[in-house]
């Protein structure tokens, strides 16, 4: 999954099924492709495959690292398509 923003500020969205080879790659290629920046951002126990494309990225290419980790609440709100009450 990627995302472009206009400054060439490329997001790669790492999920806990994929594999790191097919991460790494993409984002090389990205770079290769004239990105500025790649944004890899993980959520749950994909944190640390991200920490790790991560580093393995910085080996492979010479690369300034910046980190900053958020938080976000996630509110779900049921609203129920009809009224289960109603006659």
């Amino acid at each position: 999954n990627v995302g472009h923003d206009s400054d060439d500020v490329c997001e790669v969205k790492i999920t806990q099924q994929g594999k790191p080879k097919n991460y790494i790659s993409y984002a090389m290629n990205l770079f290769a492709n004239g990105a500025n920046s790649v944004v890899l951002k993980a959520m749950g126990r994909a944190i640390n495959k991200a920490v790790t494309i991560a580093e393995i990225l910085k080996r492979k290419m010479p690369l300034h690292q910046i980190t900053l980790l958020t938080s976000s609440e996630i509110i779900d709100i049921y609203e129920p398509l009809k009224d289960a009450f109603a006659p």
